[in-house]
């Protein structure tokens, strides 16, 4: 009997919230037509892990994933909005999907946009690499900043593997092909290798910090070596700007564009994504059902 009415009302939520989210927007789109040219602050949400791949399987309404995010900073450029927000809620991410927003966001503000970043609960490692790039960053009293730094990771289970009786065979075109490999201990040769690109990448963060905050390298070397910081700490290493919420940033965003008023905040245009990304926000148990029924 309950998995009959859940049949019924998952559809029926499905169908409401589809009806509402298009109402929302046909009546916002049709502000942001009418508002063409004028004054205008785009809102962009960095959530979750940052990487190309989208987490969770959400892909196949290209959710998330930093292609979204470089497009998303593309459209504000084609919109002429007069600056950026971005909401950053991240722990982190790979190098080279950061690099492609950090990217995105130096082409914005060459055309003389300016951009200030907002961090939520946590905005670490490549969350903060992305916040350091703009021209600003507010953020909370309590917020988790910084961790600035690289890393990768790898696990020896050849010990165990002998004594369970497990032999791996592998046949490699090159002796470095199965470095990192779980079945065997990283040789000598192997460990400068993978220490030789950790510090190629973590030089890479320094410059974008350094540049993006104006920190000497001399100051910041000390202050990076992978600690978190308080909103309140951040502040006082020169790692964050002002104290503040979302409101706050989109104000700072607003006066440094010249904008007089309240500014016309716009997010990405497309309905369906809008639609998709509020379902999965909800709670994951609820999520994952209504993906199901697709």
């Amino acid at each position: 009997m309950k998995e009959k009415i859940l049949s019924y009302l998952l559809p029926a939520l499905l169908l409401f919230s589809s009806v509402a989210v298009f109402f929302k927007e046909t009546s916002g789109s049709k502000s942001v037509a009418q508002l063409a040219g004028k004054d205008k602050v785009g809102l962009i949400k960095i959530y979750g892990i940052i990487s190309v791949e989208p987490p969770r399987g959400a892909s196949f309404v290209g959710l998330r994933g930093s292609d979204k995010w470089v497009q998303q900073l593309k459209f504000m450029r084609k919109e002429r909005v007069k600056a950026v927000v971005l909401r950053i809620n991240s722990p982190g991410g790979t190098i080279g999907a950061c690099q492609e927003v950090v990217e995105e966001i130096e082409k914005i503000k060459k055309d003389g946009i300016p951009v200030v970043a907002s961090l939520g609960d946590v905005a670490a490692s490549g969350g903060y690499y992305i916040a350091s790039a703009c021209d600003k960053i507010f953020l909370n009293p309590g917020t988790l900043t910084g961790s600035i730094g690289v890393m990768m990771g790898s696990s020896d289970w050849s010990e165990l593997m002998d004594k369970i009786g497990i032999k791996p065979e592998v046949i490699k075109s090159g002796k470095y092909k199965d470095m990192g490999a779980y079945y065997r201990e990283l040789s000598e040769e192997e460990r400068k290798m993978i220490q030789s690109m950790i510090d190629g990448t973590f030089e890479q963060f320094l410059s974008i910090v350094s540049k993006g905050r104006k920190i000497p390298d001399e100051k910041l070397r000390p202050l990076a070596q992978g600690q978190v910081f308080t909103g309140e700490q951040a502040i006082k290493y020169g790692f964050a700007d002002k104290i503040g919420n979302m409101n706050s940033a989109i104000q700072e965003a607003s006066s440094m564009a010249g904008i007089v008023g309240e500014p016309r905040v716009i997010e990405s245009p497309d309905i369906f994504e809008r639609f998709f990304s509020a379902v999965y926000d909800m709670p994951e148990t609820l999520s994952d059902a209504l993906r199901k029924i697709w």
